[in-house]
């Protein structure tokens, strides 16, 4: 008799085990994973190392998935830089309407581990196909973390992330409320982007937004710049030679565009608004605290 328990515990047990894995392999993970599709159809993304030095600091570990269900560590990458200082990542082909999302390995408690610095550049950055038209999505803090509850960027976080990347035609979300210092440096910098992200933190960092959308040409909307404690450059070149917008003072509020009231309390920091519109259609090139301005 206690055999035929044991034997029916042990069928059990595997049973629940095996209902289990079977619940894992057949539910996707619904969270808003940083995700890409392509749009035209024998598309590629991969996961560049970008680095003149620190390449061995760039630890941040990383997986993929074409359904949400089944997930596969991306941890491959040239061993020779190809073009210079470009380590390229494995190649993840898309038809179109595909989609490939990406997560955080577990949680990459340091970030990205980019690092800014003279001749001292590293960074994960994501590529694309030459002829490739690739719509992003989905919350970009999966990087940081697998839930996706990470709501704190770290110093240099998305540097570089999508520099270049002129294929890139929308943007993934950003909804980070607490940055560091130079977090989404040349994010898009030289992208073909026509809508930039939503933008919520309201307490800046050092050069956090330093030409974040610097030439970006095709950039015709931009969120609202509701920030209300800056730092010392932190709109530095951020919308520098965007030619399609067009900048100029409205002092009667009647805009039909975005309006831009720029405020600080205290002392203005240190060029927080250089060049913040450099080569843009329009009157103004610097604003100024206190002023209203109407983009569009």
């Amino acid at each position: 008799m206690k055999r035929k328990l044991f034997f029916l515990a042990a069928f059990l047990t595997a049973t629940v085990m095996n209902l289990s894995a079977a619940t894992a392999e057949t539910t996707p993970d619904m969270h808003d994973f940083l995700h890409f599709v392509g749009l035209n159809g024998n598309d590629t993304v991969r996961l560049n190392k970008y680095a003149e030095k620190d390449l061995d600091k760039l630890t941040a570990t990383f997986e993929y998935s074409k359904d949400r269900k089944t997930w596969t560590p991306y941890d491959t990458w040239a061993t020779s830089a190809k073009p210079q200082y470009t380590y390229q990542g494995n190649p993840i082909a898309l038809n179109q309407g595909d989609t490939v999302w990406f997560r955080a390995l577990g949680v990459n408690k340091d970030g990205l581990n980019a690092t800014i610095g003279v001749s001292n550049y590293a960074a994960f950055t994501f590529a694309f196909g030459t002829d490739d038209s690739i719509a992003a999505g989905g919350n970009t803090m999966s990087l940081y973390d697998a839930t996706c509850e990470q709501d704190t960027m770290t110093a240099s976080g998305f540097y570089m992330l999508f520099n270049g990347a002129k294929q890139l035609v929308s943007a993934p979300k950003l909804p980070a409320t607490k940055l560091a210092s130079g977090c989404y440096y040349f994010m898009f910098l030289n992208t073909n982007l026509t809508t930039a992200p939503t933008l919520p933190a309201t307490t800046l960092a050092n050069s956090c937004y330093y030409g974040m959308f610097k030439g970006c040409s095709a950039l015709i909307k931009i969120p609202e710049l509701k920030a209300t404690i800056l730092a010392d450059n932190c709109y530095l070149q951020m919308f520098s030679q965007c030619t399609s917008l067009e900048i100029d003072t409205c002092a009667d509020g009647n805009c039909d565009g975005v309006m831009f009231n720029p405020t600080h309390s205290g002392t203005a920091p240190s060029k927080w608004n250089r060049l913040m519109f450099a080569s843009c259609h329009g009157t103004v090139t610097t604003p100024q605290l206190g002023g209203h301005y109407c983009i569009k």
